[in-house]
């Protein structure tokens, strides 16, 4: 149980003994909380769609913008 006489040393526990087996717990630990990490951060976020304004009686529609455009 060497990673419970680390705080008597005044040692972090990595420090005190990087072998004992709760060190290497922490170590293990630390990676998988660095893999997921980076996981997530290499997966896009899915952007929320705008929604499209209600078409009005004074809203031109797309043939009629097409057609401005045109001229």
């Amino acid at each position: 149980m060497r990673l419970a006489e680390a705080p008597s040393y005044g040692k972090p526990a990595l420090l005190y003994d990087v072998r004992s087996r709760g060190a290497e717990s922490y170590i293990r630990l630390a990676k998988e909380v660095m893999e997921r990490h980076q996981k997530q951060a290499a997966t896009p976020v899915p952007q929320p769609m705008e929604a499209a304004a209600p078409a009005g009686p004074d809203t031109p529609s797309e043939e009629e913008v097409e057609l401005k455009h045109d001229q």
